[in-house]
C-alpha cells in the first residue's frame, strides 16, 4: 500500500499577522468613513445651495427678458428718431432749395434794376448831348 501523505493547506481562518494588518488599516478606514459622513452631511446644504442657484438663475432669466425688452424699445426709439431726423433734414433741404430759387429770382431782379439804372443814366446823358447839339446847330445857323 502506498502511503498517503497529507499536505498542510492553508485554512480559512486568518492568522495573527492578517489580523494585525487589518487592524492597522482601521484608523485609515475610520478616517475615510468620517470623511464620507461629513460629505453626506453637507448634501442637504448643497441641495439648498443648488435650489438657491436655481432661483437666482430664474431671476437672471427674468432680468434678461426685461433687458431684452428694453433693448428692443431703445431700438424702436432709435429708428423713430432716425426717421424723424431724416424727415427734418429733408424738410430743411426743401426749404433751402426754395430759398436758393428765391435768391436766384432776387439776383435776376437786382441785375435788371441795375441795367435799368444804367440805361437811365445813359439816357440822361444822351438827352443832354442832344440838347447841346441842337443849341450848337442853332448857333451855327
Amino acid at each position: 500500500m502506498t502511503k498517503k501523505t497529507k499536505k498542510t493547506t492553508q485554512t480559512d481562518q486568518p492568522t495573527n499577522a492578517d489580523i494585525m494588518q487589518a487592524l492597522s488599516c482601521l484608523p485609515g478606514l475610520k478616517q475615510d468613513i468620517l470623511s464620507i459622513k461629513q460629505e453626506i452631511s453637507c448634501l442637504p446644504s448643497m441641495k439648498q445651495d443648488m435650489s438657491g442657484l436655481k432661483q437666482d438663475m430664474s431671476g437672471l432669466k427674468q432680468d434678461m427678458s426685461g433687458v431684452k425688452k428694453d433693448v428692443l424699445s431703445l431700438k424702436e426709439d432709435h429708428e423713430l428718431m432716425l426717421k424723424s431726423m431724416n424727415d427734418f433734414a429733408q424738410n430743411i433741404e426743401t426749404r433751402f432749395d426754395h430759398v436758393d430759387s428765391e435768391m436766384e429770382i432776387l439776383q435776376t431782379g437786382q441785375e435788371e434794376i441795375k441795367l435799368r439804372q444804367d440805361n437811365v443814366a445813359y439816357r440822361f446823358e444822351f438827352v443832354e448831348l442832344e440838347r447841346r447839339v441842337r443849341r450848337l446847330e442853332k448857333v451855327k445857323k
